[in-house]
């Protein structure tokens, strides 16, 4: 059984993993994607706010590609797009972890507005490379 250190540990490296995946969503960092999300072209399985529905590392990765210029922040005042993670929780169980956060947007597509409030939930599976 894990001591509370290691637990500690396992929570930290998961709440990293978060606050990268937020800050790569946030600029479209692809490589980032596929450094960190594995599992061949169904094992990461992503859902929009749009209602679209992303299987695979590079599903994802040519959204990215497609909308990366295309993401604005506020127009007016010449702000870039804001997103954020709000009170991210850590639950782990063996070698999987989840975080549950709502996620905060200031942006919009094309001049259409991203829904400001939304809720995440990130699944993460530790493999032999990490």
């Amino acid at each position: 059984m894990p001591s509370d250190a290691d637990v500690k540990t396992d929570e930290e490296q998961v709440l990293q993993l978060h606050h990268e995946w937020v800050a790569a969503n946030r600029i479209g960092d692809t490589k980032w994607c596929r450094d960190n999300m594995r599992g061949g072209p169904d094992g990461v399985r992503l859902f929009n706010t749009n209602g679209s529905e992303y299987r695979g590392v590079e599903h994802w990765c040519d959204l990215w590609d497609i909308y990366r210029n295309r993401i604005k922040g506020d127009r007016v005042k010449k702000e870039p797009p804001l997103f954020e993670s709000v009170d991210p929780e850590v639950e782990i169980c063996g070698d999987i972890a989840w975080v549950t956060s709502w996620f905060r947007a200031k942006a919009d597509v094309q001049g259409k507005p991203l829904p400001e409030l939304s809720r995440a939930t990130e699944i993460w599976k530790r493999t032999d490379g990490g």
